[in-house]
């Protein structure tokens, strides 16, 4: 009676141990799962600041290289305002002696 009793306990034993380790696994997957989901909402809006600084960009290379055609509809669809003819900075280049 006492193998029966033994074989049962140690049976049991094994169960609770299986059953703690598929607990600690599930825990573990779901911390996985949480932290993989921060990184990609971090990674989710460093591509939406990116993209809004690429249209920016695109939007003063056609500026630049177009020329006054396209400006207003470029400031306006970047979010931009156009600037005041005294907040123009025209600045020219001179000779090296003076920046010594």
């Amino acid at each position: 009676m006492t193998g029966k009793v033994l074989k049962t306990f140690v049976l049991g034993v094994v169960v609770v141990c299986l059953l703690t380790l598929l607990g600690i696994y599930h825990v573990w997957r779901q911390f996985r799962l949480v932290v993989t989901g921060g990184e990609l909402a971090r990674a989710s809006l460093e591509l939406e600041s990116l993209t809004v600084e690429n249209e920016l960009l695109k939007a003063e290379y056609l500026t630049l290289r177009t020329g006054d055609r396209y400006r207003p509809e470029l400031f306006l669809a970047a979010g931009m305002k156009q600037p005041a003819s005294n907040e123009v900075l025209v600045v020219k280049a001179g000779s090296a002696e003076g920046s010594r």
